[in-house]
């Protein structure tokens, strides 16, 4: 059976929205903890190389690599746990969006898009008809 063409844009935006957080998270973390002094901007709290804070900005970098392959692995093992696992992302990108307001931009931005991409990535897990509940990956992809 076929996906009709809005079935397939779903699952294109799942497919996409799953593997932009999973490397982006990688990615953001893997900074933090490269260059924290850089990183720390991001969370709009520009900081010395001595701070003490650091540390904060290098927990975050850990928490972004574990959530990125976190995700990465869901995707490619279990797709259908996405469907609880972005809804959960959603709530740590949404925490640091509200940590940030208020801060020098583009922090507020960056991580406000953040929750706007990861809110679609969840919409798009809910809706992709190829997903099953039962554990078995992908439905149904046809040509």
């Amino acid at each position: 059976m076929a996906l009709s063409t809005r079935e397939r844009i779903v699952h294109a935006t799942f497919q996409l929205g799953a593997c932009c957080l999973g490397i982006g998270l990688v990615g953001l973390g893997a900074g933090c903890l490269a260059d924290p002094v850089s990183s720390s901007k991001m969370y709009g709290m520009p900081l010395e190389a001595s701070s003490p804070a650091l540390s904060w900005v290098k927990v975050a970098g850990v928490r972004d690599i574990c959530l990125g392959v976190g995700t990465l692995a869901l995707f490619f093992f279990q797709p259908s746990a996405l469907r609880v696992f972005a809804p959960a992302t959603l709530v740590v990108a949404a925490s640091d969006a509200a940590l940030t307001i208020g801060g020098p931009f583009p922090a507020p931005f960056n991580h406000l898009m953040g929750v706007v991409g990861i809110g679609i990535l969840s919409v798009a897990a809910w809706f992709d008809p190829t997903l099953t509940t039962e554990g078995e990956g992908y439905k149904r992809i046809s040509g």
